[in-house]
């Protein structure tokens, strides 16, 4: 069947950039908006719900669990502070995480539990482009829950992560969005190393 415009894809912004105790991310939202206002005009629709609610992780969780796109395919863009923790575990912070201690289920996502909230979305194409400090080392966890969900379930999903920084590296705010507005406005730029 042919998609139709109405169910061809949807852009999601979950952009956290206040928080109790972790310092306030000020560039972050004004950077992405460009980028969604791109996508918007490359034919996704914007999402019909506020997946970042109060931005406490409780609150985000269930609203993603319960979210519906009503689309074939999905681009989620989340922004705010990342944490790696261990040699394996990576956390998206949320407004509830602390600065004293390292975040957990209560106070953040973890990088496994949206690989399984995006497998349980049960679409075909999904991108998730993490812009967070170490979300490079989120990506890994993400895809291998991902994964393991659909298999279980059968689901021929798909997904795909870009991040915009390695496991232990810094993202500077406003950098990654601006890159990812340049390559869908502009296409990408011309190079003789490929």
């Amino acid at each position: 069947p042919a998609e139709s415009p109405r169910n061809w894809g949807v852009a999601m912004a979950v952009i956290l950039d206040s928080y109790r105790e972790l310092p306030k991310l000020r560039r972050l939202r004004d950077a992405a908006a460009p980028t969604m206002a791109q996508l918007l005009e490359n034919g996704f629709r914007p999402a019909t719900v506020d997946l970042a609610t109060d931005g406490d992780a409780r609150a985000l969780v269930d609203t993603i669990r319960a979210w519906r796109p009503g689309a074939l395919r999905v681009l989620l863009y989340w922004g705010g502070h990342g944490m790696a923790v261990g040699d394996d575990e990576f956390y998206l912070c949320c407004h509830d995480t602390a600065r004293s201690h390292d975040p957990d289920e209560h106070t953040a996502v973890s990088a496994a539990t949206l690989g399984r909230l995006l497998a349980d979305l049960d679409l075909p194409e999904i991108v998730l482009l993490m812009d967070a400090c170490g979300a490079g080392g989120g990506a890994e966890p993400v895809v291998r829950a991902f994964r393991s969900r659909t298999a279980r379930s059968g689901s021929r999903s798909g997904l795909a992560v870009i991040s915009s920084a390695q496991r232990y590296q810094q993202a500077t705010e406003g950098v990654f969005m601006t890159a990812v507005h340049d390559v869908l406005r502009d296409g990408a730029p011309a190079s003789d190393t490929h």
